[in-house]
């Protein structure tokens, strides 16, 4: 939205700069604003189709030519927006992904109590829930296509070097036996909260409170982290 805001009055500044006046300017970039504003409604109209259609008929049996018809648009204009299903699919996994990533880099500063780690898992449990619908069609896409796991594998690497990044430089070695202790548990979290929000498994309360220690031990191995990134204590994670 920031994007077309800035399109929008970059036009308009361009119009009158170079002799636009009154409603003829304006009108120009009005003009621009409401065809984005189509385009934007359209794209959002494939997509809440897309995720109806996917949680009742399943991924696989969902076509192309579904979707357009229950967004009420030609096949040709889902192109416009998307290469093929599993790309539109993709986005929607990712969009909900960005949302839990900003959950996940606060562990970056997470107490190292029992307390805060339940707070922070019932926090993430939460934003699971209310995305449950997305969630159920990223992974169903997932499944059908290896690329999109392979993905997502890259993307929590990436995150669990922001979150260990902003604890300081480490050595090489090190890092690289944090970031696969990081990733472990991001992934470890997204099946568990999957499991019990998506698919409503109810796990024995044992289940829910090893989540909730390895979420403490984590927390006590990245706050062991020097500030200055001399060094790292010895974790106590297996």
């Amino acid at each position: 939205m920031f994007d077309e805001i800035f399109v929008v009055n970059a036009l308009y500044s361009e119009v009158m700069a170079n002799g636009g006046r009154g409603h003829a300017g304006r009108a120009l970039v009005e003009k621009h604003s409401s065809r984005q504003w189509q385009k934007d409604a359209t794209k959002a109209r494939l997509v809440d189709a897309a995720i109806e259609l996917f949680e009742r008929k399943g991924f696989v049996s969902v076509s192309v030519d579904d979707i357009a018809k229950a967004a009420g648009v030609a096949r040709t204009t889902f192109y416009l927006y998307f290469p093929a299903k599993i790309d539109l699919a993709n986005e929607i996994g990712l969009s909900v992904f960005e949302l839990h990533a900003e959950h996940f880099r606060t562990l970056a500063h997470l107490p190292a109590t029992e307390a805060s780690a339940r707070r922070w898992l019932r926090t993430h449990l939460d934003l699971i829930s209310r995305n449950s619908a997305r969630i159920d069609v990223s992974t169903q896409a997932n499944v059908s296509d290896p690329k999109l796991g392979q993905d997502l594998w890259d993307v929590y690497e990436e995150l669990a070097v922001e979150i260990l990044g902003s604890r300081g430089a480490m050595p090489p070695r090190e890092l690289a036996k944090a970031v696969g202790r990081v990733r472990g548990l991001l992934m470890m979290l997204d099946r568990f909260a999957f499991l019990t929000q998506v698919q409503g498994v109810h796990p024995v309360r044992a289940a829910e409170e090893g989540v909730v220690w390895y979420i403490t031990q984590l927390a006590e191995y990245i706050q062991s982290i020097s500030e200055d990134g001399t060094g790292v204590t010895a974790p106590r994670l297996n």
